[in-house]
């Protein structure tokens, strides 16, 4: 009985020892024992700056990898089999060092407006032609061109400058007879009636070039697509009249300026082909 008593006590302690062992190894060294996750950090501690447009080519000089455990891993977070889902885009919110790369920093670069770019919303009045293929991410080109009353305007005021001259002559063998030459001058070098294409409001070249479409909606404010199963972008789901650019607070002045003079625009997108 004794023996055996002491053979309880002598496994209790082995047990007792195996415990305590096993306890101080998992907390020296129980993180490291668990699950990891490879995610982004910025590189060298630097934050990284809102409109940063993340790319193949500076990923790398960007980011860094950090190994952090894989249950501290949230579903916006950045891993390493991600990466992609952050290429070509650009950071909406800057990065801090110490902060991970997440879903939520960035968005498509094409929908992000520059450091100096506001998304300007063109009321419809001051559209002319919206182009049918217009789309959400597009780079275009809009141009000027005179409303009916600006035409009217230039029309009257040729007329008013116009200066007519007439001289009567009379022909010494036929007293009974006059001659009437008259002389007519143009008090404008323009065209009648034509609206002049002035540098500072051209007509025969685009007003502003390599303009970001970030919206193109129908009447009913819904977004215009291509119409299912089609992609010729002809064939749309609605005919566009609402439109919101990417402009420079300078550009949308301009715009705006002209607009008061008496032009109208047009919208000629590119498909989102950069201007050279």
């Amino acid at each position: 009985m004794k023996i055996r008593v002491n053979v309880l006590f002598l496994l209790s302690i082995l047990i007792a020892v195996a415990g305590l062992s096993m306890f101080f190894l998992l907390f020296l060294k129980g993180e490291s024992l668990l699950p990891k996750e490879f995610v982004f950090s910025p590189k060298d501690g630097k934050k990284i700056e809102t409109y940063t447009e993340i790319t193949p080519a500076n990923f790398k000089e960007l980011f860094e990898v950090k190994e952090v455990l894989k249950a501290s891993v949230t579903p916006s977070m950045i891993t390493v089999d991600r990466m992609k889902e952050v290429l070509e885009k650009t950071l909406v919110s800057p990065l801090y060092p110490g902060e991970y790369l997440t879903t939520h920093h960035v968005a498509e670069s094409v929908l992000v407006p520059q450091a100096d770019e506001i998304a300007y919303p063109i009321p419809d009045d001051w559209w002319e032609v919206i182009d049918w293929t217009g789309r959400i991410g597009d780079i275009g080109q809009v141009w000027l061109t005179p409303s009916e009353s600006l035409r009217k305007w230039y029309e009257q005021q040729n007329q008013n400058s116009a200066n007519v001259k007439g001289t009567v002559t009379q022909d010494p063998l036929f007293s009974n007879k006059a001659e009437i030459n008259i002389t007519a001058t143009a008090g404008t070098s323009q065209s009648y009636a034509v609206v002049p294409d002035k540098e500072e409001r051209p007509l025969t070249k685009p007003f502003f070039e390599n303009v970001r479409v970030r919206y193109v909606f129908d009447s009913a404010n819904k977004q215009i697509r291509n119409a299912e199963g089609i992609n010729d972008r002809s064939e749309g789901t609605g005919k566009p009249q609402n439109v919101k650019l990417f402009l420079t607070k300078k550009k949308y002045a301009d715009l705006k300026q002209a607009i008061e003079e008496g032009y109208k625009l047009i919208l000629a997108v590119d498909n989102g082909v950069v201007s050279k």
